[in-house]
């Protein structure tokens, strides 16, 4: 799932050439198609490249610097939304943030507790404080060549791991080799992808999860 603006302007039909109105929709699509195809799996904190470029990785369309995505929790849904049974799978949900290349990287090389967690969130609710709005805006600055927030916020960790605080490691989509074999749906909005194996995925209590950053954000602000 993703958000868009309230006067996003959709297309009258999916699919054809991917522009200005419809990619949201076609990187949605081409997430599910991707494990559909693949077999493979998706999960929170998974970089992805641009899938519908040729090579993969190439702004959406050429007016935005949007090339990759995060799939980080839907918090801003009920609780009970993160997932749903269907006969003896479970399918996830996730929130798919799209990126630029400089992020991609920065998130691929610290991790996404160390990187894009710190940029992500609802702007409405946190204000100035979010260079990342849940909603898509795909004119928006990158927060690694445009307004530095990699030096400032490299810089932080460096100072919380000198007080003895932790961050997990997360690992990114590899769209080339995949060991993992697991059976994968596409719902009818081709929105979701179904892991069949929680355990690869991260814990739902962890304190370090997105879902909870996102709420001490804005019980902060």
């Amino acid at each position: 799932m993703c958000y868009v603006p309230a006067d996003w302007k959709f297309p009258q039909a999916l699919g054809g050439k991917v522009d200005v109105q419809n990619w949201p929709v076609e990187m949605l699509r081409s997430l599910a198609r991707y494990v559909n195809t693949t077999g493979a799996w998706l999960a929170e904190d998974h970089g992805v490249p641009n899938l519908l470029s040729d090579p993969p990785g190439l702004p959406f369309t050429h007016q935005t610097k949007l090339s990759h995505m995060i799939l980080l929790a839907p918090v801003n849904e009920d609780e009970d939304f993160s997932s749903v049974e269907v006969g003896n799978n479970r399918v996830n949900f996730y929130l798919v943030i799209p990126i630029t290349a400089a992020e991609a990287t920065w998130k691929r090389e610290m991790g996404a507790e160390k990187s894009i967690y710190y940029v992500v969130g609802s702007q409405e609710e946190a204000g100035d404080d979010v260079f990342i709005d849940y909603i898509i805006d795909a004119s928006r600055p990158c927060t690694v060549d445009d307004l530095n927030c990699r030096e400032i916020f490299d810089n932080q960790s460096i100072q919380d791991e000198d007080e003895g605080e932790y961050y997990g490691e997360f690992e990114d989509l590899d769209t080339e080799n995949s060991n993992e074999q697991v059976t994968s749906e596409e719902n009818n909005s081709g929105e979701t992808e179904q892991c069949s194996d929680s355990s690869d995925l991260p814990a739902e209590s962890s304190e370090d999860s997105f879902a909870a950053k996102h709420n001490k954000r804005v019980k902060r602000e």
